[in-house]
This record gives C-alpha cells, sequence and structure tokens, in this order.
C-alpha cells in the first residue's frame, strides 16, 4: 500500500464506521447546533464526528491588487519563519488648494528663498477594520529610506498589482544625512504652535521645489500642469544598508492628506521678510499602489519545502502571509463518500484552525481569515448564500480561526455541488503586513488531534 495514503485511508474508514455506530446509540442530542437545516420537530439525534480525514499545505499566494489601498506598507525585514519581505509605495500626489499661487502677489521667483521641503507620513495606528495595531510589524529598528520620482504617470481607472515595475529616475530626493530613519510611533510632534500627530519628517532636497515655484510665477499652479511637472513619488528602502533582523513593516496614513510634501518658504523683500509653506497632499482619490516582494529563501524549512512541493509537510503545519505571499489549500479528500451514508442530515460543519506559538506581539495574526472553494478549474469563488466575511474572525481567548461550511457540505452530500478544496486566505492580503503559523491535521501527531486543523461534523440519521 501506498504509505503517502495509507493513513488517510484509515482514517476515512474510521469515520465511516463512526458514523454508523453514533447513529444507533444514546449519545444525547446536540438540539442547540444546525437548527437552520434541521428544524426542532424533525431532530432526531445529532452526534458530533472530528475525526474526518483533512490534507492541507501551503502555496504561494496569487498576485494580488495593490491599488487604492490604506494603509501604504514601506519597510524590509527577515521574518524568523517567513523569510525575507520589502515593500514600497508609489503613489500621485496632489494640490492642496485651487490654483495656488506659491509665489506672493507683487514679488518675484528672485525673492523666493526655500528653508526646507519635507516628506511626512503619518503612522496608522488602526487595521483595515478599525481594531487597533501597531503601525510597525516586526522590530522597530532604523531603516534606509529613499524617495525616486516616477516617470510613468498613474491611471485611476488601471489595477495595480504587487508585482506591477515601477519606472522612476534613480536619484534620491532625500537630502543627504537623513535616509536613516527609525520610526517613534508614539510621540507627538511639535511643529510651530502645533502639535502633530506621531509621523516621519524625511527632509527632501530642496531643490526639488525649485520647478513648482516656476510654474507658478504669473498665474498659478493648475492641477494639470502639477501633475505634468510630478508624476508621483517611490517611497522605498534599500535593504543592503541597514540590519533586517531588526527592523519592520511600516503602517503609514496616505489616505486623509496628513501625509504629504510639506514646502517651507520665504519671500525676502527689502524691508521685511514672509514665512509661507504649501503642501502636496497623498490622498485617498490619488492613484497608488504597493510595491512587494518576497523572498523565501530563509524561511522555516517546513515552510520553504510546502512552497518546494512536499506536501505531506502540511499535516504538522501551515502558514499564511498577506501581502500576496502565501496561502492554504485545504482538501477534504473523502467528503463525496457521504453521498454513500443515506439518510444523514449535516447539522453543523466546521473546520478549525488553531494558531502556533511565538512572538505574536511583534508578529501579530491576521484578523480574520477567508476560504473560499474552488472549481474545477482550480479557480476560487464566493458561495452565494454565505457571506465569506462571516466566518474566520481570530479568536483570540482560545487562539483559533473557525469556518462553518454547513451549507456548502450539505449540498456535496445532496450531489448539488461538486468538491474540489479550498483556499484559505488573509483578509485585506494586499495591505495588511500581518501572517500566522497554523497547527496542521496531525501536530503534534496524529495520536494526539487536541489542538489540530479539524472537521467537526454533527449530523442526524433519520
Amino acid at each position: 500500500m501506498n504509505k503517502k495514503l495509507k493513513r488517510p485511508l484509515l482514517r476515512a474508514a474510521l469515520f465511516f464506521i463512526t458514523i454508523a455506530l453514533v447513529a444507533t446509540s444514546c449519545k444525547k442530542p446536540e438540539e442547540e447546533i444546525g437548527l437552520e437545516l434541521q428544524p426542532g420537530s424533525d431532530l432526531l439525534q445529532a452526534n458530533m464526528v472530528d475525526t474526518f480525514s483533512i490534507n492541507a499545505y501551503t502555496v504561494i499566494d496569487d498576485s494580488v491588487r495593490t491599488d487604492k489601498l490604506n494603509p501604504a506598507i514601506i519597510g524590509a525585514f527577515d521574518d524568523p519563519v517567513f523569510g525575507f519581505t520589502k515593500a514600497g509605495h508609489i503613489s500621485e500626489l496632489r494640490l492642496t488648494s485651487n490654483n495656488p499661487s506659491l509665489i506672493p502677489e507683487g514679488s518675484s521667483i528672485d525673492n523666493i528663498v526655500v528653508d526646507s521641503v519635507v516628506l511626512i507620513l503619518e503612522y496608522i495606528n488602526t487595521d483595515v477594520q478599525n481594531q487597533p495595531i501597531s503601525p510597525v510589524y516586526g522590530d522597530m529598528g532604523e531603516q534606509y529610506f529613499e524617495v525616486f520620482e516616477i516617470t510613468d504617470s498613474l491611471q485611476a481607472d488601471t489595477f495595480y498589482y504587487e508585482n506591477t515595475p515601477v519606472n522612476y529616475i534613480a536619484q534620491d530626493l532625500i537630502k543627504s544625512g537623513f535616509n536613516y530613519q527609525t520610526p517613534n510611533t508614539t510621540d507627538s510632534v511639535v511643529v510651530g504652535d502645533l502639535i502633530l500627530a506621531p509621523q516621519m519628517r524625511i527632509p527632501l532636497n530642496e531643490s526639488f521645489a525649485d520647478r513648482f515655484f516656476q510654474a507658478s510665477d504669473g498665474g498659478g499652479l493648475d492641477n494639470q500642469t502639477f501633475v505634468s511637472l510630478l508624476k508621483g513619488i517611490y517611497i522605498t528602502v534599500d535593504e543592503t544598508k541597514f540590519n533586517t533582523s531588526q527592523s519592520g513593516l511600516i503602517s503609514f496614513d496616505t489616505f486623509t492628506g496628513n501625509s504629504r510634501i510639506r514646502l517651507y518658504y520665504r519671500n525676502e523683500l527689502p524691508d521685511t521678510t514672509e514665512s509661507y509653506a504649501y503642501s502636496f497632499a497623498l490622498r485617498g482619490q490619488t492613484p497608488k499602489y504597493e510595491r512587494i516582494e518576497h523572498d523565501y529563501s530563509m524561511a522555516a524549512p517546513s515552510l520553504l519545502q510546502q512552497l518546494s512541493g512536499d506536501t505531506l509537510l502540511g499535516q504538522q503545519d501551515v502558514y499564511v502571509q498577506s501581502l500576496a505571499g502565501t496561502k492554504i489549500f485545504l482538501d477534504l479528500p473523502y467528503i463525496e463518500s457521504l453521498r454513500d451514508s443515506s439518510g444523514i442530515a449535516i447539522n453543523q460543519a466546521k473546520i478549525t484552525l488553531p494558531i502556533r506559538g511565538g512572538d505574536l506581539e511583534a508578529f501579530a495574526p491576521p484578523t480574520q481569515l477567508l476560504i473560499f472553494p474552488r472549481n474545477e478549474e482550480g479557480k476560487i469563488y464566493t458561495l452565494q448564500f454565505d457571506n465569506p466575511f462571516d466566518y474566520g474572525k481570530y479568536n483570540e481567548e482560545d487562539g483559533v480561526y473557525e469556518f462553518y461550511i454547513t451549507r456548502y457540505l450539505q449540498q456535496v452530500l445532496l450531489g448539488e455541488r461538486e468538491h474540489y478544496g479550498f483556499e484559505i486566505v488573509s483578509i485585506a492580503a494586499g495591505n495588511s503586513p500581518n501572517r500566522v503559523v497554523l497547527n496542521g491535521a496531525e501536530y503534534p501527531n496524529a495520536a494526539s488531534p487536541s489542538n489540530n486543523l479539524k472537521l467537526a461534523i454533527t449530523f442526524t440519521k433519520f
């Protein structure tokens, strides 16, 4: 007998033997479960079995859209389990007023002195579900930032993905001596009389502002002219210039306009000097996307081997990573054999995925996982009667994710649907840095299944 199939076949046989036994036993009915499928008047006796065979393993996630999302993720780090990840942000900027005249009336460009140009990136401390998060995923060490001017216009009606190339002028806009930045996500920033939310402030070369003053001289600066002068910026890091084992991925708010490029300048007249400031904003309506890179060559051996095709290792642990990282393929190899068991109604079918321990403070798990069935072509789809966002929320108290697939499984039992497996992915896969390690179906071993990936079926024999 093929050793790869020996244990699943045994477990499948035990499952159907168990069904036959419990269907005639005197076990107390679970009358509160599955009433949407089996009304109380028809509920004869409900029984639960959680020894059904599951095959699950980790695969590379598909490309994901990363345009028009918030927060922006920027940084690079070495995850001790998932290996290397790097994220950069590409965005157009917008004027913050209509046709601004940067040069005061009655003055000239010759009187303008640029004091500073600052890229302001405000940290974000809530996720896409408005739950509190740390703005830094990983460690708080310094990183070497770079800002480049892109050469291709961004289009509002174009889809951008994590691997969409970015073309840019290879001349860093950051002022010399200010590339190294250490995130400070707790302290407010004082600018003049203002107390501002925690933010990263990166000085840019003052010469960057020259073109905008020249275009503004004599009639103001309109949006079309502005975008022609600056198609957008690419904010990234150079991972070769800092310790990626002590850094992290940083989340910034690029929707509200609080992240921006701020010009500080003076209008020097013979008898007086006037100070001014103007901002070019990163906003929600501006075209933008994330550029993501992963390198799994230094990932945990089990993850690396699963991605190389060793699917049996998924019986011990499986891995989900956002930012177009990794996902789980999960199959119930003998589920269609339920059709041979006549007179069975499924009251509840629940998949439980327990998380593996680790540093959950530095590497918080996703707030929710999503489950999607595959069709015969291997494409995922959403069940019409189930909202995928209803299930899979992280249960912090029990350390598990749970999915209810009751109706789906009942349709398989009735022959109304074919089963081709599921894919399990992280919510907000395009703009969330979270990842999680989950116990497999045989963790720590088949004889000790109390904390493993499992399918529990509560059914009625009638």
